[in-house]
């Protein structure tokens, strides 16, 4: 594998080396880059052919060969603010986190540096993906597949995946700031912005051991994300090749070389830092579509310089003197260099008639779209990414950096919402259409991550209010857990009321579920982790001031995974009222609220007695459903005098039947009796096995069952594949 290495200077390009002899790491005073994707020994032979006076060793600009792929780089780039920087950091510790426990890497397989300038990047060898193949498509499939790991994140750069695209090398200086990319460990992602730049500042540290000195073993997961990406339709703008006939005169001729240069490099490319190479490749399909006379290069370069003047609005005579010689060289030395190769694609196979229609149809939309978002509170950058979301699913998908030109250009805010008006009309296409619609074109859906319920639901939770009632202990708080998880993993906004389960509880699932404790710190100790210090840190908490220390925390930590779609609150005694306040404030914070999960039906307010409070609750938790077009997931309680293992549990919550009568659809749970270890007047239950059962009331009328399997240590839930039937029959004695 060879790659491109650069160092002490940007433009000091085009020095290649096998990947082997890289020293990687090295301590450099000054910056260093290697190519991000390596190439093959063909690279020599093409570079032979980009010999200039200014590159007497050729250059790899235009390679269209084979290339390869190494190692998966994640590049986070936040901004220049210490705020924009520190949203970088949330996100690089959010892949980190979700590379470790959904994909199970192994921590040390994970690299992760400062940048040295304004974010961080995230490295993991190819080999966890099974390895890419050797060939032209590889830039396009590793872009694919970090779209699919990664896709919600918004600092990632998805441009950074091209042909000739370098990386900044571990301790190397940036040339702009002084400071060093420098190696992190991943607790240290949890310090402030300014810590690790103080770091990055004093120079280069120790590199950490790289995990690919070993032998790799890829991960099921990664690889799939990998295939997928290799068997997708490419998106190529919507084009598709036909015959047609190229035209017989120089102006039909070069209208149809802009043509085809603008399928690789739009207007925005051009005018950012993209002048050279956009002439270069306009000069090259005039020669093969034989515009103009062979060897007559100054003939094509005045035709690009109307061209650039007529369409672009370009300046040519306020160039500098330099770039105007160095573009005008490009352009006539490829009719020099190729001579023989004039006219040699006049029966090439050109653009689609209805592409242009399309194109101007499908920019049409997303201006409309995102005028529309323009009068609403998104920032930029959410619209940014609604538009792009949209155009994923056109019929033709315009370049990405002419959706980012749309947005720039017709986002201005010129509506101002009064305060009683939250935006939920479809007219002003507030977030909350939007994002009703954007499940159905991305492909995701609402899902309570409960097989069986979702399709009996048919993934349509809007304006339905589900119960789940059970003992005490039997597992509510954490099945409510991971529906909220199911719901905020589809990008959906769900708002978790713990007023029973208290911020304590839920930080305890939190940590033990889903995120890498780090550090709590006071003056007397720190807490790092939690395999071993848990217990420590659950007792440290007892204390009111720390307890607020740890409920801060664990809302970083969130917004750190989830941005802000999960959103907690703790407040005890909530109505229907006061409900409705925070949602609707929540909607004109955040734009959406699509769940409310209530954990502690019993603790809202009170109505009379307990029989008509918890009535009275259970319809105002309805009404809301049906208000904001939501789902509400609401826990109760079933009294004490039933038996745990009891499997029909439909008319025995909490306060009777009437409590029920509000609910399209509930879920019961009940524990399973363990027979090896129980005695008469002893039982003991399965602790990791739940029974579920689950009726659609009010909506698909079934009756079906299933087991949850909760893991003991993580607290984290799982829906068995086994019918419960099954399970049963093998588990119990009783069914």
């Amino acid at each position: 594998m060879i790659i491109e290495f650069v160092e002490k200077a940007l433009n000091r390009r085009f020095k290649m080396l096998p990947l082997e002899d890289l020293s990687y790491s090295a301590p450099r005073q000054w910056c260093a880059f290697r190519t991000l994707f390596p190439y093959d020994q063909s690279i020599y032979s093409h570079m032979q052919t980009r010999v200039s006076e200014k590159y007497p060793r050729g250059n790899v600009e235009g390679y269209e060969g084979p290339l390869f792929c190494d190692e998966v780089v994640f590049d986070f780039d936040g901004g220049e603010t210490a705020e924009e920087i520190d949203m970088a950091r949330q996100d690089v510790r959010t892949l980190a986190n979700r590379l470790a426990t959904k994909y199970k890497l192994p921590v040390n397989d994970i690299s992760l540096y400062f940048s040295g300038g304004k974010g961080f990047h995230l490295v993991v060898s190819a080999e966890h993906f099974g390895g890419f193949p050797n060939n032209e498509k590889v830039p396009e499939i590793v872009r694919e597949t970090v779209r699919q790991l990664a896709g919600d994140l918004k600092t990632l750069d998805m441009g950074l995946y091209t042909v000739t695209r370098i990386i900044r090398l571990p301790n190397s200086k940036h040339e702009g700031t002084g400071m060093f990319k420098i190696p992190l460990k991943p607790e240290e992602l949890s310090m402030e912005v300014e810590e690790i730049t103080a770091i990055a500042a004093s120079g280069p540290r120790p590199e950490i051991p790289r995990a690919w000195n070993k032998i790799i073993l890829p991960k099921d997961g990664l690889v799939l994300l990998k295939e997928n990406a290799i068997t997708k339709p490419a998106q190529v703008s919507g084009q598709r090749d036909i015959e047609e006939t190229v035209p017989k005169d120089d102006e039909g001729r070069f209208n149809l070389a802009v043509k085809l240069t603008q399928r690789k490099y739009s207007e925005e490319d051009y005018y950012n830092h993209n002048r050279n190479n956009y002439i270069f490749q306009l000069a090259a399909w005039c020669n093969d579509l034989g515009v103009g006379t062979a060897g007559d290069g100054q003939g094509v370069w005045n035709l690009i310089v109307n061209h650039l003047i007529n369409d672009f609005e370009e300046v040519p005579s306020k160039w500098e003197p330099k770039d105007a010689k160095e573009f005008e060289r490009t352009a006539v030395g490829v009719y020099e260099r190729k001579p023989s190769d004039h006219g040699k694609k006049t029966d090439f196979v050109a653009l689609e008639r209805s592409v242009e229609g399309d194109r101007f149809k499908a920019e049409l939309e997303l201006i409309e779209v995102t005028k529309k978002l323009a009068r609403t509170n998104l920032s930029l950058r959410d619209t940014r990414r609604f538009v792009a979301a949209i155009n994923a699913t056109s019929k033709l998908v315009l370049p990405e950096d002419k959706v980012s030109e749309v947005v720039l250009r017709h986002s201005t805010r010129n509506f101002q919402r009064d305060s009683g008006n939250i935006g939920y009309t479809t007219e002003e296409l507030a977030p909350k259409y939007i994002e009703r619609i954007l499940p159905t074109l991305t492909g995701r859906h609402q899902t309570l991550g409960i097989p069986f319920v979702d399709e009996a639901e048919e993934y349509n939770y809007a304006g339905k209010y589900l119960q789940i009632f059970g003992k005490g202990g039997v597992g509510k708080s954490t099945l409510l857990m991971h529906i909220v998880r199911s719901f905020t993993a589809q990008h959906f906004r769900a708002l978790h009321s713990t007023m029973e389960d208290s911020a304590v509880g839920i930080f305890k699932r939190v940590i033990m579920g889903l995120l890498q404790a780090e550090e709590l710190r006071d003056d007397q100790e720190n807490v790092v982790g939690y395999e071993s210090k848990y217990p420590k840190l659950m007792s440290s908490i007892k204390d009111p001031a720390r307890r607020d220390q740890a409920y801060q925390w664990m809302l970083r930590e969130l917004r750190a995974r989830y941005g802000n779609r999960w959103i907690v609150d703790d407040v005890g005694g909530m109505s229907e009222e006061l409900y409705s306040k925070l949602i609707e404030a929540n909607i004109r914070k955040h734009g959406t609220v699509d769940m409310l999960g209530v954990d502690g039906h019993s603790m809202m307010a009170r109505h009379g007695n307990e029989f008509e409070s918890d009535v009275e609750n259970a319809a105002g938790l309805k009404r809301l459903a049906n208000k904001w077009d939501m789902l509400v997931a609401d826990l109760i309680h079933v009294p004490t005098p039933i038996s745990r293992e009891q499997r029909s549990l439909e008319y025995t919550p909490r306060s009777g039947t009437k409590v029920m009568e509000p609910a399209d659809f509930y879920i019961s749970l009940s524990s399973i009796l363990d027979p090896e270890k129980s005695n008469i007047g002893d039982p003991q239950y399965y602790k990791e096995f739940v029974y579920m059962r689950y009726h659609g009331k009010r909506t698909s009328g079934k009756t079906l069952d299933g087991i949850m399997h909760i893991d003991p240590v993580t607290l984290t839930v799982s829906i068995l594949d086994q019918p419960a039937k099954d399970f049963m029959e093998e588990h119990s004695s009783i069914f």
